[in-house]
């Protein structure tokens, strides 16, 4: 951006600026609160509900949690749904609080409560993107995007689709199947100008991975990972479509012609793909602050190239993130300050900009630059001036 190569690192406050759909996408501070509306239900009878973005409803996980935090059921037809997730605010507890006591609790027999969660905070980020089209492109992503030159990359903490869709329509520079990291991705995408193996000149690092991003397992859903990648482009590949892949349905064959199994079913409510035999797991990493899935290859691939990219980077643009308690040790394993730059730029776009103990987060990820600027609090404001909205390239 502007002749310096730039980072542009986005958090959960960037997505909160959504309103090209049926936005904002949920802030995971305030996710707890969100969740029943699109996920758990506790009255009797619920189902586990899979719809057009993914896991919807789980019984098992809201007994779960009933248990845990000590807060009885009530069946009763007029219950407040909503109450359970309210009294959980209250107590002051956060998305990774509440998942990480979970994990912490469950026992070796109910494991896959936990699979529950991690797909239903995937879907409640879908849900609010109508579609993956041109239309419902966030306007906020695509200014950036427009404005980006090669050699800039994005650190993202966000598990969304806004700024992969906003470079993929917006950004001349920036390849699906080269553009995620130090290898190559397949993909399933309708946009064949944007589907050859371009080096991408524009890099998307989803720190903690995405609804985009799948791994291939080397057989059945419950087997090891391959470190082979699929990017899921626009339009999408919908639960339906797996549905009918396990059943075996297709337009020769409209009737069932297998009987798929109970890991297969589970797999399915997941999130998991299952492409021409092949099942693809989502790459994720649940809000826990025990994050063991960063020993993942996936996570060490994505840290070696950011390595090699700080010796040259000249300003970091910190938008909508929080550095919460929970990344902290981690950040320190990305952002190393002996490979930094001291003459860097630290560029902050939050309403928590003026707040000291934020700025002393930035300060402790950051130590060693030279020139911090935390007078950006308006993410839309400063979106409108990095880029120009230009009509779309591609679509």
């Amino acid at each position: 951006m502007d002749g310096r190569r730039t980072a542009l690192i986005l958090g959960a406050g960037a997505s909160f600026c959504y309103e090209d759909g049926d936005g904002p996408l949920p802030l995971q501070k305030d996710i707890v609160g969100r969740l029943p509306r699109i996920s758990v239900a506790s009255g009797e009878g619920a189902p586990d509900f899979v719809g057009p973005n993914g896991l919807g409803h789980s019984r098992a996980l809201a007994k779960a949690l009933h248990g845990l935090f000590g807060m009885p059921e009530d069946s009763s037809p007029d219950a407040d749904r909503t109450s359970f997730w309210e009294e959980l605010r209250r107590r002051g507890k956060t998305l990774e609080t509440v998942y990480a006591e979970l994990d912490q609790t469950v026992s070796s027999q109910q494991r896959w409560v936990l699979e529950d969660f991690a797909a239903i905070l995937r879907t409640s980020v879908r849900q609010p993107i109508p579609t993956r089209e041109v239309a419902h492109v966030c306007r906020h992503h695509r200014r950036l995007a427009s404005a980006l030159e090669p050699g800039d990359y994005i650190v993202t903490f966000n598990w969304d689709s806004l700024m992969a869709d906003a470079l993929l329509y917006y950004c001349p520079f920036w390849y699906p199947r080269t553009g995620f990291g130090p290898w190559q991705t397949s993909a399933i995408m309708a946009m064949r100008s944007k589907s050859f193996s371009i080096q991408s000149l524009v890099q998307l690092f989803h720190i903690h991975g995405s609804v985009l991003l799948f791994e291939l397992l080397e057989g059945g859903p419950n087997s090891s990972g391959t470190t082979h990648y699929l990017y899921l482009g626009p339009p999408g590949y919908s639960e339906g479509n797996n549905l009918m892949a396990i059943l075996g349905v297709s337009n020769e064959h409209p009737e069932p012609t297998r009987n798929p199994s109970e890991d297969e079913q589970a797999a399915v409510a997941w999130g998991y793909l299952h492409i021409e035999g092949r099942w693809f797991k989502p790459v994720f990493v649940p809000p826990s602050f025990n994050k063991g899935e960063y020993v993942h290859p996936y996570h060490q691939a994505l840290r070696s190239r950011i390595h090699a990219l700080l010796p040259t980077t000249e300003r970091y643009v910190i938008i909508g993130y929080s550095i919460p308690e929970a990344d902290i040790d981690h950040l320190s394993t990305i952002f190393v300050p002996t490979v930094m730059r001291t003459d860097a730029e630290v560029r902050v776009v939050d309403p928590s900009a003026i707040d000291s103990a934020f700025q002393g987060r930035v300060h402790e990820i950051f130590p060693k630059v030279k020139s911090y600027d935390f007078g950006n609090s308006n993410f839309k404001t400063f979106a409108s001036a990095a880029g120009d909205d230009k009509p779309s390239i591609f679509a």
